[in-house]
């Protein structure tokens, strides 16, 4: 029974790697963090900060319509605090992993969803010092990216995808305050990508 199941999964990896097509390309776009605070006050300047993000991609065509596609991406973002002058620089490692199914459309012109989760790690300080308390930002986090993409000319790709945090995860805090403040981040994200 083993060596049939072996004998059938080595069958369908044979015939998925011979019909998948591969490219690779050059992502980069915007994002947009909208900061849900999770406690009674703020020291935030606003609610919604934009950054940019840029590094390689990868598309894995395994059928027609269906594809798997990722990607390790360079993130920089900031925040500001309206009780100071003070400002916080956010970068991190997104390593993006999403399912792709073209709903519309051709290779050349047409429409797909995806949706995977993306893992982030912090390549900045977990601890930062301010005026008001310690920040405490997590090593590492893990949410959920749901979006749609525009093909173009069969090189050029057009997306919108919104990054739920999953869980405590994406939340950071001033620990160190009278009253403890909290915050969560979800992102919009904008982007353009190339693929040879």
């Amino acid at each position: 029974m083993m060596k049939k199941a072996l004998t059938v999964l080595v069958v369908l990896c044979s015939f998925v790697t011979a019909n998948a097509k591969i490219n690779f390309g050059v992502k980069a776009g915007l994002n947009v963090a909208n900061i849900e605070t999770l406690s009674t006050e703020t020291a935030l300047d606003k609610d919604s900060y934009t950054g940019f993000y840029v590094g390689p991609k990868v598309d894995w065509d395994m059928f027609k319509r269906l594809g798997l596609n990722a990607a390790i991406l360079y993130s920089q973002a900031g925040m500001e605090f309206d009780n100071s002058e003070e400002a916080l620089e956010l970068n991190s490692l997104m390593i993006p992993l999403n399912l792709s199914i073209k709903v519309l459309g051709t290779d050349k012109l047409g429409v797909s969803i995806e949706a995977g989760p993306q893992f982030e790690f912090n390549l900045g300080e977990k601890i930062h010092e301010m005026e008001d308390g310690n920040l405490h930002l997590d090593n590492s986090t893990l949410s959920l990216n749901i979006g749609a993409k525009l093909h173009l000319l069969n090189f050029l790709q057009v997306g919108v995808n919104y990054n739920v945090p999953f869980g405590s995860t994406k939340e950071f805090k001033f620990a160190d305050m009278e009253n403890e403040e909290a915050y969560k981040i979800h992102t919009i994200q904008v982007s353009a990508a190339i693929v040879f």
